[in-house]
């Protein structure tokens, strides 16, 4: 280049090179944002679903009573849903199973409950779900990445079904397991459409 700059056809190609990349690198930021928030998600649902697996070992001689009193769907909520609220008695963090600085709000706006329901043909007599309610919808797309960074518990409520995923059913996302909503409903809340689960271990 010389003294003189740059020419309009100069400038105008810059620009031109500018309007295109802007969209790409959007997408490519709102994307990243995304991972990051699928991330932070599938952390906090392990953190409560050890937690839960956790209550479940100690009160197993009570899941029978528990069960039964609550009407066939027994349900625990992890804790409280901001750092303004004391954590509620009946909850994981309440009952000494969660940090006490633990916040019970995903990256999504979501909530998460332990659910525990009878079953025959598991050896303990039971079954255990972590699913999150309230919040924002999750993408299908991002429910499996979630599920996947939680290995075979991982899973969820998606929103479309497919031949492998029936509608009104919550699932694993590698197919390991599989629960009908109208089982999984209690005092704390009915699975919904993108929201994501942990179970089947």
């Amino acid at each position: 280049r010389d003294e003189r700059g740059y020419t309009p056809l100069q400038v105008s190609g810059a620009i031109l090179v500018m309007a295109l990349m802007t969209p790409v690198l959007a997408d490519m930021a709102n994307i990243q944002v995304r991972k990051m928030k699928d991330a932070s998600a599938a952390d906090q649902m392990q953190e409560v679903y050890v937690a839960a697996q956790n209550w479940v070992k100690d009160n197993a001689a009570k899941l029978e009573t528990l069960v039964g009193d609550a009407g066939g769907v027994y349900q625990l909520p992890a804790g409280r849903q901001s750092e303004n609220e004391t954590a509620p008695a009946e909850s994981l963090q309440g009952q000494g199973y969660m940090p006490d600085g633990f916040v019970d709000t995903n990256s999504y706006n979501q909530h998460s409950v332990m659910t525990i329901w009878p079953d025959a043909n598991n050896p303990s007599g039971y079954d255990m779900m972590v699913y999150t309610v309230g919040g924002n919808t999750i993408r299908d797309g991002d429910i499996s990445r979630i599920g996947q960074k939680l290995s075979a518990a991982g899973g969820g409520y998606f929103n479309n079904e497919t031949p492998n995923r029936p509608s009104g059913v919550v699932s694993g996302v590698d197919g390991g397991w599989s629960y009908p909503v109208d089982n999984l409903g209690g005092d704390y809340g009915t699975p919904q459409p993108g929201h994501i689960a942990a179970s089947g271990q």
